[in-house]
């Protein structure tokens, strides 16, 4: 089995929660434990090895009492440099707050 270069959403993501435990003066080892994994998987999230699940990531959002979206920020930061050097996989169209689409039909136009 050939392991796969991290995905440059998955690096994102995982810098943002790093960047947010960090801020908020937790280790690695107070966060996991809040969140019932280890220390270990806890660091592969954050260096974007292991994706996050959603259910795990609305988990961690609400440690740190922030929208799940905080996550997909670029921001002022101290890892604005290296997020910026990541591509973005895909731009999400404007929401247009008047559509008529269904929650399926939406999703089918954006390829889901």
């Amino acid at each position: 089995m050939t392991l796969s270069a991290p995905n440059a959403l998955d690096l994102l993501v995982g810098q943002c929660v790093q960047e947010q435990r960090m801020q908020t003066g937790l280790s690695q080892e107070e966060l996991s434990e809040a969140l019932g994994i280890t220390a270990q998987e806890l660091q592969c999230y954050e260096s974007g090895l292991t994706r996050i699940g959603t259910y795990r990531l609305h988990r961690i959002a609400g440690v740190f009492a922030v929208p799940v979206t905080a996550f997909f920020e670029v921001k002022g930061s101290l890892l604005t440099e290296r997020r910026l050097n990541l591509q973005r996989p895909c731009a999400l169209p404007e929401q247009n707050p008047t559509s008529t689409l269904s929650a399926p039909d939406q999703a089918s136009q954006l390829g889901a």
